[in-house]
């Protein structure tokens, strides 16, 4: 499976329909971060895996990156489903052609994102299982994961991409705009960070120049990445460049009890504004493309 389409949260899928095992009482809990223990991740892999297959969800457990079996599969040509960290992805077989129920099902699912844990495997619904899976395991898909050594030389077509933009942009009025650095271990590489006190405005007439997206990319990318708000991914040959403002509105998370004053929120609109600026080529991108097809995404060709 390469076709990929997803918001907030991007992790490989699994399934459910029902479980009846209820947990142990000392089962270590992932809780969103690693333990020291592999064994801790396996037996919590494992727990779920079982509820899962209980349940009649085809399923399986295989090793991460790390050796370790963590990974609950599923397998199918097709799926949806949401996270509990938040967001949702689809994913469907390149060597398929979507049926058009699952078309619908696919644009009605990133349309109105589910708040509620939900999973679809070639049709069939098996989210009140998968609630219930996670509920009794807390299974958490990016713990077992586990430390994902990052790849170099995808790094440095990244790193690439990420300087090509920054040198335009030096050229086009912004000579303070730094270079992205090659990462270690684990690492990804650093984005281009735009200056903080840069305008809408601005950015938006660096764009024209600078485009922060490659079109000859995602004429490739399948209809389904044209939906509002899902920005599509670039490939392993041709990264996007990655930017962002350098602002502490756009990294920081204030607490609960943060109450923020008028000019709080006047510089957080900003941001909001600068955020959506940076995803305005692509989306006029899709609005042209889709446009030509009355707006009826087509079964997708592989993006390789």
């Amino acid at each position: 499976m390469k076709s990929l389409v997803a918001l907030g949260f991007a992790a490989i899928a699994v399934l459910a329909t029902g479980c009846t095992a209820q947990a142990a009482p000392d089962l270590p809990s992932l809780g969103g971060t690693r333990p020291t223990a592999a064994t801790d991740i396996e037996a919590v892999a494992k727990a779920y895996f079982d509820c899962m297959s209980q349940a009649g969800v085809p399923v399986r457990l295989e090793e991460n990156d790390a050796g370790e079996l963590t990974m609950v599969r599923t397998t199918g040509n097709w799926y949806l489903q949401t996270y509990p960290q938040g967001g949702g992805g689809g994913k469907y077989d390149d060597d398929i052609e979507l049926s058009l129920d699952a078309q619908a099902r696919f644009q009605e699912f990133f349309e109105n994102m589910p708040a509620h844990p939900t999973l679809i495997l070639d049709g069939a619904d098996h989210s009140q299982a998968y609630g219930k899976c996670l509920e009794q395991t807390n299974y958490d898909f990016m713990a077992a994961m586990g430390e994902v050594a990052s790849d170099p030389e995808q790094n440095l077509k990244q790193v690439k991409a990420n300087n090509d933009w920054a040198a335009c942009a030096r050229e086009n009025g912004f000579p303070a705009i730094l270079d992205s650095e090659m990462p270690m271990g684990t690492e990804q590489p650093l984005p281009v960070l735009l200056p903080g006190s840069i305008t809408p405005e601005q950015l938006r007439a660096l764009l024209v120049t600078c485009p922060n997206f490659n079109k000859e990319t995602v004429d490739q990318a399948p209809d389904w990445w044209g939906l509002e708000d899902v920005m599509a991914s670039s490939n392993d040959t041709d990264p996007h460049p990655n930017i962002e403002v350098d602002h502490p509105y756009w990294f920081t998370r204030h607490g609960p009890d943060f109450r923020p004053s008028e000019a709080d929120l006047s510089e957080l609109e900003r941001m909001v504004e600068l955020q959506e600026a940076l995803k305005e080529p692509q989306r006029a991108y899709w609005d042209e493309r889709l446009g030509e097809t009355d707006g009826n995404p087509t079964p997708a060709e592989s993006p390789n």
